[in-house]
Formats: C-alpha cells, structure tokens, sequence
C-alpha cells in the first residue's frame, strides 16, 4: 500500500507519460478570425446632409477595410451603385428609409453582409442655392446691373424670394433691391467682399460674393444725339443712311443690330453706314449700337424704318428718295458685277438644294457662318477665305483670306470675325481675326496654335466670346484659352482642362467640351481662374448625348447635339456629373436621318435646328425641334451635298451646303 508520498509519486508519472503521448502543450490567445460587423452609424439624416458611415466589426486582425453598397433603390449621390471603401462619405438626396449593407474585410477574410437601414428627413429646401455662384466683372464709371437668383432641383418655389446684404459692404454708389437687383454706379477700382442672405418661404441661405470693379473709362458723353428716330425710304429704291453724324462723344469704330430687325434688303456696312434697297413696305423697328473705337463704349439708338411705294415708282429706275431729314442718299446698293461669288434669286429655290436658294457660291466647301444684322458671313477651305453677302443675296464677295484651312466655327465681336485655321503641309495656324469690312485682305493671325480638324465639319473646334474676350481651343495646347479681342495677351490653359473641344460661353462661365473625361462637358468662370466642374458626363453623357459634336446657349439652357441624334437642353448652373438638370430632351432624329451624323445647331424662339453633315445620306440637311421637346419635324431642306452648318434670324435659316450659301424660309 503506497503512503502519501507514493501517491503524489505515482501521479506526476502519470502526467509525464500523458505528456509524452499527446506532445508539448501551447495555449493560443490570438487565433484568426474573419470579421463580424456589428454595427453602423449613423442611421438617420436629413436630406441635403454630408453623412459619413462609420462601421464597427470584430475579427482578427483589428485592421479592417470596408465597403458599402445600397440595396435597391439609394439616396446618395455620390455613392450611387458603385462601391466605396469606407468609410463612405455620400450626400442624401432624396427622403424616405433606404437599406444598405456594408461588409469589412481583414487578413482572414470577408464578413457577411451587414445590412442596416438609415432614415432620411425631407427638406423642402434641399437643393436651394443661389444660380450664379460668381458676379461679373464691374467696371468704374460704367452701370451696372446684375440680379441674383435662386434655383431648385425639385422645383421649389424661389419667385419671392428676398435678398439683403448681412455682412461686408457692397462698392459705394451700389445697391441691392430686395428683389435681387444689384445695381449702381461706382468710382473706384476695388475688390469688394460681402454675404447675401435670401430667404424663399421656410429657407434661408447665405453666400458670400466678390465684386471685383475694374478701372474702366467714362462713357457718358458717347451716346446718341437723338434717342429715336424715324426714316422715311421708298421700296425699291436703294439708298445710303450714315449714322455717324447722329453720335457725339468720341470717334466711331463701327455700328451693328443691337434688338429688332432692318426692313427686307438692308443691311449694316462698316463703319456707319446703313444701305440697301428696301424689298417691302411696312415699318420696321431696329435698335442700332455704336462703338467707340477705342472699342470701350458703346451706345444704342432707336429707328424706325419706314418703307412706303410712291406713286409712279417704277421699281427703282428713276424714283427718288425723299430723305434730307435723315441724311439719306440715293446709291448702287453695293453692288460689284465683277464679284467672286454667284448670286441667285433669293428665296426661288434651285436643283440639288432642297427647296432653298442660294445666296452665294465661295471657291471651295463651305466650313461655318454667322449672321450679323443683315450680313451672312462663311468660311470656306479651297481659297481659306472669308466671304459675305447680304441676308437677301447682295454684294457677296471675299471678305479675308487666312492662308490655313479654317477649321472652327466662326464668332463675331466688335465688328470683326473671329475663327481658326491650321495647316497640316505647313504647321502653320492659331486664331485669326479679320474686320467684317475687309475686302480680300489677309486675316490677323492673333495667337499661333493646331487647331487641325479631328475629322468632317462635325468635328469643327469652338470660338465664341462672353462679349468681351474669345474662348478657342486647339491640339497643340490641348486645353481651354482665352484671349483679347486684340489678341494683345497671350491664352492660356485653364486648371483642370485636358483635350477641349466645343466652346460655348455666356457673360460669366465657359462651357467645353473635353474628351478625356469620356466627352463630358465641363464649366468654369470667364476668367479661367476656378477648378472646372463637371455638368454631364458618364452614364447620362453616354444616353442624352453620346459624343457632343454641337454645342450652343440659349435661354439660359446649354444645348448639346451629338452621335445619340437628340438634342439635349442642361441648365448649366444646377447639377453636375451623373446627375444633371436636363431640362429638355428632344426626340430622336435617328430615324430620319439613317446613318447620318449632326454638324451643327442653331437655336431661337421658333425652335432648335440641328444640320446634318454631308456624305452620310439618306437623312442629310436641316432639322428642326419644337422647344417643347416634341419629335422633330420633317427635313426643313434636304440638299444633295447634306449640311456643313446652320444659323438662323428672326425670319430665315441660313446654311452651308457644299460650297454655296443657302436660306430657307422658316
């Protein structure tokens, strides 16, 4: 029998022998472990808020990575159905309780699904912001006048709202009406900062502006002698009104329609001439603007054309025009019988044009035009030249010759003509200029560039102006530019811009096309010193638009054409990236036009015109959409050669077809 001794002997044998079966012992305290997640925050906002998810999981390791998704329908913007690693920051854009699931992962695996709901609060003033998120420029001396707005993307009513300044102070001899008028008259050249509250209903925002005046010279004494005044011609009659004599203050560069329109067959020439033969009677109403030419003021007069038939007239051969109170002179109506260019009967249609007639044929295929006043200007490669004839078919002849291809379409400013070249023989070409005066002169070469054509006419690189410099773009500086009317400062590229293309402006921002964000369309302020944001691009760029080959404003709506076949219309101030406020979506011309590709667009109160390029018929010439958004009617015109570009006035739509100039009735 063992004493106790023994027993204790006879134990840890025991332990010993089991420890030499089973091998050495180890306890683990951190053994892996796939993640759980166990909770999400938050769960409830308000519409409109900037929310960060935050989850929390177990598992080993502790280092997690997360990634939230919604399930079904979503109120983010930001996150839409994508996947973010989290945490996810989103913006919640609509009301209501929304499920969504969130997963973490760590070195040992992926946790299951983890759903949670989050509870969105409505806010009726979810969105509310003011539209113009710059002011333009002032300029000492100089009215100004400028109204601020509000919109909302879920059509709040902002009508009433009320606006007043809470802090800072705007520049002296300014005002801000409750309304939203800012308006006044200021003396010095200073930046001024100041916050505006408006308040529409229950909402109430504040935002702070930077008025930023300009030294700028007095204008007051440049101005009409006489604010309105009448002119009594005869039809068919030609005559010559200079309207230099009825301005004070200051040498005249030149005259343009400024509102309304001049009687049938008379047309504006530089510097202050008003001629033509009236073609009809009738009273017309016209608001001309002169220019200094120090190309720094500007004034407007009224006048009311009356146009009457005389008793014996017999149809301009020997009728006079009584006319001393007005200082009209009979003249040739311009006329040059040794002109370049082919005129035909206006509005009598002719083979091979569709129903329209030709105003005139350049010496090589037309490119792009504009009308100014009674002037239809066009471009054309063959000769490189640019050509004018009047609205009903007078004086065509060759206006500039640029020595490059003309590549872009053309803008007019302060009497001159605006446009791009390049040769690709030579590696010569940029922006040129050429006054809308000229009589086969060389154009201006202003800043050199390599605006050579990505292919057709529907690939032409933008102009345009806010009224007071020119927006271009070009492949040898692949970005957005601007530059003087003069061409005195050099462009540059704007930050963020990649490859622009199609350039549309207004008096504060610049919008542009630019294919390396997938063809999205982008804006940024005149003076190119803001990040530019995205207004259409991705998904809703591919459906609404596809590749933009068009782009033109109005009515405060960005309208874009391109190889979806339908026009888009975007209120460029709301909105941006997948998330547009398109506004107007027209129906789709691919039936009509078959394999045919939009060259160009024209828009007015009578509706949006969109021109269909030449060699891709069936379908090819000009179209026109009601503003309503309906389909689009039957071809206006259907010429042969199709249509290189279109623009339109108060009474005809001009186009190019092949190397003529046609317009049709609308």
């Amino acid at each position: 029998m063992l004493g106790s001794s023994g027993l204790r002997r006879a134990f840890f044998l025991l332990v010993a022998a089991v420890a030499l079966l089973v091998g050495p012992s180890c306890t683990t305290t951190n053994d892996a472990a796939r993640p759980v997640v166990t909770d999400v925050t938050p769960r409830s906002a308000k519409r409109g808020d900037l929310v960060t998810f935050r989850a929390t999981a177990t598992g080993n390791p502790t280092a997690y990575s997360y990634v939230f998704w919604q399930e079904g329908s979503t109120p983010w913007t930001n996150a839409a159905t994508a996947r973010t690693d989290g945490p996810a920051l989103v913006t919640v854009t609509a009301s209501g309780v929304f499920t969504a699931l969130v997963t973490a992962t760590n070195a040992a695996g992926t946790s299951d699904p983890f759903a949670f709901q989050i509870s969105i609060e409505d806010d009726p003033c979810f969105g509310v912001l003011f539209a113009d998120q710059e002011l333009p420029h002032a300029t000492t001396a100089i009215p100004y006048d400028f109204r601020f707005r509000l919109v909302s993307p879920t059509g709040f009513d902002t009508s009433t709202a009320t606006f007043r300044v809470v802090s800072g102070a705007l520049p002296d001899g300014m005002t801000l009406a409750p309304n939203g008028s800012l308006t006044g008259t200021t003396r010095a050249a200073l930046p001024r900062t100041f916050t505006v509250a408006a308040t529409a209903g229950a909402c109430r925002l504040e935002q702070a502006f930077t008025l930023t005046v300009q030294g700028g010279v007095d204008c007051s004494g440049f101005a009409f002698r006489v604010a309105d005044k009448d002119v009594t011609v005869e039809r068919y009659v030609p005559f010559d009104l200079h309207v230099g004599p009825d301005v004070d203050g200051g040498t005249l560069s030149h005259i343009e329609v400024a509102a309304g329109q001049l009687p049938l067959g008379v047309q504006t020439v530089d510097p202050d001439l008003v001629t033509g033969t009236p073609e009809a009677n009738g009273d017309t109403n016209v608001t001309l603007r002169a220019l200094r030419a120090d190309g720094k003021c500007s004034a407007t007069g009224r006048y009311r054309f009356i146009v009457r038939t005389t008793t014996g007239s017999d149809g301009g051969t020997d009728a006079s025009v009584d006319a001393s109170d007005a200082g009209v002179t009979a003249s040739d109506g311009g006329m040059d019988a040794a002109s370049d260019a082919t005129v035909a009967v206006p509005d009598g249609g002719g083979a091979g044009d569709g129903g329209a007639s030709p105003l005139m044929t350049m010496s090589g295929s037309g490119v792009a035009l504009t009308v100014v006043g009674s002037t239809v200007y066009a471009t054309a490669k063959g000769e490189d030249s640019l050509w004018a004839v009047s609205t009903t078919g007078q004086n065509p002849h060759k206006v500039a010759t640029y020595g490059s291809p003309p590549s872009g379409v053309l803008t007019h400013l302060g009497g001159n003509l605006y446009t791009v070249a390049y040769s690709q023989a030579t590696g010569t070409g940029g922006l040129y200029k050429a006054a809308g005066s000229a009589t086969g002169t060389a154009a201006t070469p202003l800043v050199s560039g390599k605006p050579y054509p990505l292919g057709g006419t529907s690939n032409r690189y933008g102009v345009t102006t806010d009224g007071t410099d020119l927006f271009w773009s070009d492949d040898g500086d692949p970005g957005l530019h601007r530059t003087t009317a003069a061409g005195t400062d050099s462009s540059y590229t704007a930050t963020g811009a990649s490859i622009a293309h199609l350039v549309a402006a207004d008096a504060t921002h610049v919008y542009y096309t630019d294919s390396s964000f997938d063809h999205s369309i982008r804006r940024t302020n005149v003076g190119l010193t803001f990040t530019p944001k995205m207004i259409l691009s991705g998904t809703n760029m591919a459906a609404l638009v596809g590749r933009p080959l068009a782009m033109t404003l109005y009515g405060g709506l960005l309208y874009v054409v391109g190889m979806s076949n339908s026009v888009t219309g975007i209120a460029p101030g709301a909105g941006e990236g997948d998330t547009p406020n398109v506004t107007y979506t027209s129906g789709s011309l691919t039936t009509l036009i078959g394999g045919g590709l939009p060259s160009s667009i024209a828009v007015d109160a009578s509706g949006v015109y969109v021109g269909v390029v030449q060699g891709l018929n069936p379908g090819a010439g000009v179209y026109r959409f009601a503003l309503s958004g309906v389909a689009p009617t039957p071809t206006l015109v259907a010429p042969a050669d199709g249509v290189a570009a279109v623009a339109v006035d108060a009474t005809h739509v001009y186009f190019i077809s092949g190397a003529s100039v046609y317009r049709v009735a609308k």
